[in-house]
């Protein structure tokens, strides 16, 4: 006899998998459905290793998810490598080369890198790109996306 719990396991697992089928962002190995899934599993007493071997991911990575101290830990851990000062100079410097190099391949990029840029700011409200109004960008940005890369496309 299947008890209330297992049957509410089997439907996250079913909802997990057909969102792996349908997950477009490919940076993260679990879906929130598996995180509630493994936070269930771990109150019920199994182990890190069994979550691991179930879920293909590593022990840290189920810790991370199902102890809130762990996860405010490594989270403190990972803004201490933030880069700061001359590092972070440095690094904008870098990245702005590689932005102007992409530009010259494909001058489409620098539209869409210019419409984020504007859309993504805080304290005043940018009303053109280059002359053009951000209105017009917008209604014509879905022509300078081009396809990620990492994402494969059947």
């Amino acid at each position: 006899m299947v008890t209330a719990c297992q049957l509410k396991l089997m439907k996250l697992k079913l909802m997990t998998i057909n969102n792996k089928l349908i997950s477009i962002d490919k940076r993260y190995k679990l879906t929130s459905k598996d995180i509630e899934e493994m936070n269930v599993l771990r109150g019920q007493g199994k182990t890190l290793e069994d979550l691991s071997k179930n879920f293909k991911v590593s022990q840290a990575t189920v810790l991370y998810w199902t102890d809130k101290k762990q996860r405010k830990k490594q989270r403190l851990k990972n803004a201490k490598r933030r880069k700061k000062g001359l590092e972070l100079k440095k690094s904008i410097e870098k990245d702005t080369e590689k932005r102007k190099l992409r530009w010259s391949v494909v001058p489409q990029n620098m539209w869409v890198n210019r419409y984020h840029s504007a859309k993504g700011e805080k304290r005043s409200k940018r009303h053109k790109i280059i002359g053009v109004s951000v209105s017009i960008v917008k209604k014509h940005k879905h022509k300078f996306n081009s396809p990620n890369s990492k994402i494969k496309l059947d």
